[in-house]
C-alpha cells in the first residue's frame, strides 16, 4: 500500500459511506410511503352505524322527524331533539 494513496482511499470510503447511507434512508421512505397507501384500491369499507347518536339529515343536525331525543343534563329529562330548552327545568340545552 502506497502511502500516497491514502487520502484516495479514504475519499472512496467517505463515498461509499455516503451511498450506503441514502440508500437505507430511500428504503426507510419508501416503505413509509408504502404502507400509508391502501392495500385494495377499488375496495370501500362499509359504512359504520354510529350507535347512541341521535339521526342526523344532510346539514347534520339532530332529526326531530326521525325520532330524535335529548336528555337534560341538568335534571335527567327526555325532550324532543329540536329544543333549545328542558321543559322540566329550563336549563339550555349545550
Amino acid at each position: 500500500m502506497y502511502p500516497e494513496f491514502v487520502p484516495v482511499y479514504i475519499a472512496l470510503g467517505v463515498i461509499a459511506l455516503l451511498l450506503i447511507v441514502t440508500i437505507i434512508l430511500l428504503i426507510v421512505l419508501l416503505k413509509k410511503q408504502g404502507s400509508s397507501r391502501p392495500r385494495n384500491y377499488y375496495a370501500q369499507a362499509p359504512a359504520q352505524p354510529q350507535y347512541g347518536r341521535a339521526p342526523q339529515n344532510q346539514s347534520g343536525q339532530a332529526s326531530s322527524a326521525a325520532g330524535g331525543m335529548a336528555f337534560c343534563r341538568n335534571c335527567g329529562a327526555q325532550f324532543a331533539a329540536n329544543l333549545k330548552v328542558c321543559p322540566r327545568c329550563g336549563s339550555q340545552r349545550s
